[in-house]
């Protein structure tokens, strides 16, 4: 039935360094991933340190003195009163282009941060202040502390924003890093093994005793 014994073709063997995309593209694709990894985290502290941060703080005045300002722009703001010894929000009052005083009103929350070696701390707000000319003034409390005033923006609203956008970030970018390094290797290996069985197709096309011969 069989004239001739069945012939078995051993496949030639493929030199890795020969296929291709090169195995470099594996390197690439697990960079990718941690990379994605590395960025979600500074993401997150770089989000953090920025709404935890302090504003830009102007008009420093100590106890028992005050300092003058134009407060420039075309909308309110709302301005932090900042100290950094010991002393409470009703040492100092804001005298507005009328004339009126205005007493600082409790935030509703606390926030902390160290700028240039100071510890500073927000001890009330001086809500809707309109552009024009201000006076702070700061009674003298018998202790050496600085106040200044910054504009806080919407204080606990942005401080969720920034924390929403850190976890976000932390989140999404480990994740993006994952898919696109993970779909890279994926795709390498596929079409590395498809170069090898057309090399092993080709080297063994010709051979004597081979199927394609």
């Amino acid at each position: 039935r069989y004239p001739y014994p069945p012939q078995y073709v051993v496949p030639p063997r493929i030199d890795p360094k020969e296929l291709r995309p090169g195995r470099i593209r594996y390197f690439v694709g697990a960079l990718i991933v941690v990379f994605g990894m590395v960025a979600g985290i500074g993401g997150f502290i770089l989000g953090m340190v920025s709404s935890l941060g302090l504003p830009e703080l102007e008009h420093h005045v100590r106890a028992s003195e005050g300092v003058s300002f134009e407060l420039a722009g075309g909308e309110s703001v709302d301005l932090g009163l900042y100290l950094n010894g010991n002393g409470g929000a009703g040492d100092c009052v804001l005298i507005d282009p009328t004339g009126r005083e205005r007493e600082p009103v409790d935030p509703g929350y606390t926030h902390s941060a160290s700028e240039n070696g100071e510890s500073w701390r927000l001890t009330g707000v001086f809500p809707d202040t309109e552009p024009g000319a201000y006076t702070l003034e700061c009674r003298d409390t018998g202790t050496h502390i600085t106040h200044a005033l910054g504009d806080i923006g919407d204080g606990e609203d942005e401080f969720l924003r920034g924390t929403l956008l850190s976890l976000g970030l932390m989140v999404a970018l480990p994740i993006l890093g994952l898919v696109i390094g993970v779909t890279l290797m994926v795709l390498t290996g596929v079409r590395r093994s498809q170069h090898r069985t057309r090399l092993i197709a080709e080297r063994l096309h010709g051979r004597p005793g081979s199927p394609h011969a």
